[in-house]
């Protein structure tokens, strides 16, 4: 999408500046070079000193209790996730890539007349009128829900290799693209090589446009917010299926756009990597 910011009617509509501020910091190929050569200055900069916190005068800590020795399950996938770069190249199982896409956005709650809900992906807003109320498993501004999620699935036993829509209303996933060209999908992800030896990468998508119409400028964070939730619980379900994972927030935003076949209506926001880690 093009954004003039000399544009009346542009500047009039909901949302215009957060819709400047995503296409301004998209990274193209026309910009790639600098954003890489930025990444390099500031590594090679001198590390700035964290800003300390400040307390009231004379003010006495409040010690917390010690977390007890016997963790629960959702304790121990919080303690040994990591962000793993190294990939073995091997295949993981479709029930692990299931348990990850329902504990990430799957539904959770569906009115009494789920024939009446719209499409997942649709586009369609979930509170249409006279439709059923639903949840997922992370929080929405005002429950509207503007995420989709995609998989990008390489190495995955009991499924093509290929691209996919995340269907979260029956739990399935629905062919986008068969066979996907590898080789493109991990140029445009920026992160060749580490995309050659994964299982699959999911894509987290926004469209936009009804939580900027009720939020304005503002509802821009709310999808970025939504985004980190999403993904947290990629990465925490993917810690507890013993799969290695890495969040990837840098991509050529077109080139991946075209790739979901949704003809710029869903903008890539974010990208997770999930495979065997490399022993």
């Amino acid at each position: 999408m093009t954004v003039d910011p000399g544009s009346s009617d542009q500047a009039q509509s909901p949302g215009w500046l957060a819709a400047l501020f995503h296409e301004n910091t998209k990274i193209t190929s026309a910009n790639l070079q600098y954003h890489w050569s930025h990444i390099e200055d500031f590594a090679a900069m001198p590390k700035a000193v964290r800003p300390t916190v400040r307390a009231l005068a004379d003010s006495i800590p409040v010690s917390l209790p010690k977390a007890p020795r016997a963790f629960g399950s959702l304790d121990r996938a919080i303690a040994s996730r990591r962000t793993c770069r190294s990939f073995s190249g091997k295949p993981c199982f479709l029930t692990q890539l299931a348990r990850v896409l329902r504990n990430a956005c799957g539904t959770r709650c569906l009115g009494p007349d789920r024939s009446r809900l719209p499409a997942s992906g649709s586009g369609e807003s979930h509170f249409a009128r006279g439709a059923p109320e639903i949840q997922r498993t992370v929080p929405s501004a005002g429950g509207l829900y503007p995420l989709e999620m995609y998989c990008a699935a390489f190495r995955v036993r009991g499924l093509d290799p290929g691209l996919y829509h995340y269907d979260s209303l029956s739990h399935a996933l629905l062919p986008l693209s068969d066979p996907m060209d590898q080789g493109e999908f991990a140029e445009a992800t920026l992160h060749e090589g580490l995309i050659h030896r994964c299982c699959c990468v999911l894509i987290i998508a926004a469209a936009p446009s009804q939580v900027l119409g009720k939020y304005e400028d503002r509802g821009y964070r709310y999808i970025l917010l939504e985004a980190g939730h999403v993904a947290q619980n990629v990465l925490l379900t993917a810690a507890d299926e013993k799969l290695a994972s890495v969040p990837l927030g840098g991509f050529l935003d077109d080139e991946l756009m075209g790739m979901l076949c949704t003809d710029g209506i869903w903008s890539p926001v974010y990208l997770i990597a999930l495979g065997q880690p490399e022993r």
